[in-house]
C-alpha cells in the first residue's frame, strides 16, 4: 500500500525505518499520551506487528514521508483490541516527529487513509481513540470530519482506576 498526497508519501515498512521509529518513540513529548517514552524492545515489537499487519491484510499503519524522504512519522490502521468495549472496530492512529508537529501533516495522512481504506477492505467501523487529556489529536479526528460521541467513551480496563490516561474519548465519523 502505498499513497500520495501534495506533500507526503505513505508508504510500506523498510528495515531501515526501524532507527527512525525508535528514535520517534524514545521521545517522552511524542508519546506523553501512550504511557511514555517506548522502550527499544517494545517499538522493535510494533514495526514486525505493523508490517506483518500490512503484508496479511493490504493495509496498516503506513510510514509517512516529506518530498524529500525524510521520516516524518506513522499513520494508518490496525484492529481495535478485542479486550477494548468498542471492539470490533478499526483504529485510525498516527504519531509524528515533534519536528513534524503544527504542519497539518497528521490531517493530510490520515485523511489519505480514509479515503484510501474504501479500495483495501477495511472490514470494521473506523474510529479515533484519544486519551481524554490530548485535545491536540482530538482537534486532529475532528479536523478529518470524526465527531465525538461520547456514549462510546471508555476506561482502558489495564490501566489503574487512577492513571491519567485511562480515560478514552471515542471519535467517529457519521451522524449519532
Amino acid at each position: 500500500m502505498q499513497l500520495r498526497t501534495a506533500r507526503l508519501a505513505l508508504r510500506a515498512w523498510r528495515d531501515d525505518d526501524l532507527t527512525s521509529l525508535v528514535s520517534m518513540n524514545a521521545d517522552p513529548e511524542v508519546n506523553v499520551w501512550l504511557g511514555g517514552p517506548a522502550l527499544v524492545r517494545n517499538s522493535e515489537a510494533a514495526f514486525n506487528l505493523m508490517r506483518e499487519r500490512l503484508a496479511a491484510h493490504g493495509w496498516g499503519v503506513l510510514v509517512v514521508e516529506d518530498q524529500a524522504g525524510t521520516f516524518l512519522g506513522i499513520c494508518g490502521l490496525q484492529p481495535v483490541r478485542a479486550s477494548l468495549p468498542i471492539a470490533p472496530a478499526t483504529e485510525i492512529i498516527w504519531r509524528f516527529r515533534r519536528e513534524a508537529w503544527g504542519h497539518g501533516y497528521a490531517s493530510e495522512a490520515a485523511i489519505a487513509v480514509l479515503d484510501a481504506s474504501s479500495q483495501h477492505g477495511v472490514p470494521e467501523e473506523i474510529v479515533a481513540l484519544v486519551a481524554w487529556p490530548n485535545q491536540r489529536s482530538a482537534s486532529t479526528a475532528q479536523r478529518i470530519g470524526f465527531r465525538h460521541d461520547p456514549s462510546r467513551d471508555f476506561l482502558y480496563p489495564d490501566l489503574d482506576a487512577n492513571h491519567p490516561l485511562r480515560a478514552h474519548r471515542v471519535f467517529a465519523r457519521g451522524h449519532f
